[in-house]
C-alpha cells in the first residue's frame, strides 16, 4: 500500500466514519486523489462505503476490520524494525529518547495543530 493510501486508512481508522470530501480536507489532498485511494482501498476490502445516515444521497467512509488488522500488522512491523534498531542501545538512552520524542510530539502538537483548519481536539496526526 502506498503511503497516500495508508494516510486515509490510518485517517479513517482514529476519526470513524467520514465523507470523501472531509477525508481529502483532513490529509490534505486533492478530492480526485482521494477517490482514487479511496477506490483501491474498497476493492482491497480495507474501507466500505456506509449510508450515511444524515442524508441518504451521500456514503461515508470507513475502515473495516481487515483494514483495521492490517494497521495493526504495520504497526507491529514499525515496532519490531524499531526494537530491532535500537537493540544495542543502553536502557537510559532509550528512555531518554522516548522522553524528548513524547516531549516534542506533544509541543508540536499545541503549536501547530490549534491553527489547523479543521482541527478537532483529540484528533490523531
Amino acid at each position: 500500500m502506498d503511503r497516500a493510501s495508508f494516510q486515509v486508512l490510518v485517517h479513517l481508522a482514529l476519526e470513524g466514519p467520514q465523507r470523501a470530501g472531509e477525508v481529502a480536507e483532513a490529509v490534505c489532498a486533492d478530492p480526485s486523489t482521494v477517490s482514487r485511494r479511496v477506490a483501491a482501498l474498497v476493492k482491497a476490502g480495507l474501507l466500505e462505503r456506509r449510508a450515511d445516515p444524515d442524508d441518504g444521497r451521500a456514503s461515508l467512509l470507513a475502515a473495516t476490520e481487515a483494514g483495521a488488522r492490517a494497521l495493526e500488522l504495520s504497526r507491529r512491523r514499525r515496532a519490531a524494525m524499531i526494537a530491532s534498531t535500537m537493540a544495542d542501545w543502553p536502557p537510559e538512552q532509550r528512555r531518554q529518547l522516548a522522553e524528548l520524542l513524547g516531549r516534542f510530539v506533544t509541543d508540536f502538537q499545541h503549536h501547530e495543530l490549534p491553527a489547523a483548519p479543521g482541527h478537532r481536539p483529540g484528533g490523531g496526526i
